[in-house]
């Protein structure tokens, strides 16, 4: 392979790497986080391969009776396939509920930390406060 050839081919292969980003992006939720921390986002995008592996396992099984088969398409035939959850409404007001639950839960616990964390920021000051007392004799 000439050196032109080899640079021709990795510049095509760039565009594949950036449509499979985009498809991560739009199709599976790669873009679509609110992480606190690493794990959590570690986790998100652990699940976001998971399902960019699926997708692709799906298109390469269609590839000879449906060559143009994307991620989009995917979604929308599990979206039409598969069952659907019925929920009423006091069902909808349990799970709000469960979610303010653990909201409070979670905000009174940031609360606790910041106060235990003013507390020994206070009592270190404290301590390295010297107490110099001059008398008028």
């Amino acid at each position: 392979m000439s050196r032109n050839t080899k640079l021709a081919y990795m510049q095509a292969q760039g565009y594949w790497v950036e449509h499979s980003f985009q498809d991560a992006k739009t199709s599976c939720g790669m873009s679509d986080y609110q992480a606190r921390g690493w794990r959590s986002w570690h986790h998100h995008m652990a699940l976001v391969m998971m399902a960019m592996v699926f997708m692709l396992e799906q298109r390469l099984s269609y590839k000879d009776s449906h060559p143009l088969f994307s991620c989009a398409d995917i979604i929308s035939m599990l979206c039409n396939f598969l069952p659907k959850r019925s929920i009423n409404s006091e069902e909808v007001l349990r799970q709000l509920e469960v979610r303010h639950h653990k909201r409070k839960a979670s905000t009174e616990s940031a609360y606790r930390r910041q106060r235990q964390k003013h507390s020994v920021n206070h009592q270190k000051k404290n301590d390295n406060v010297e107490v110099i007392i001059i008398r008028d004799f």
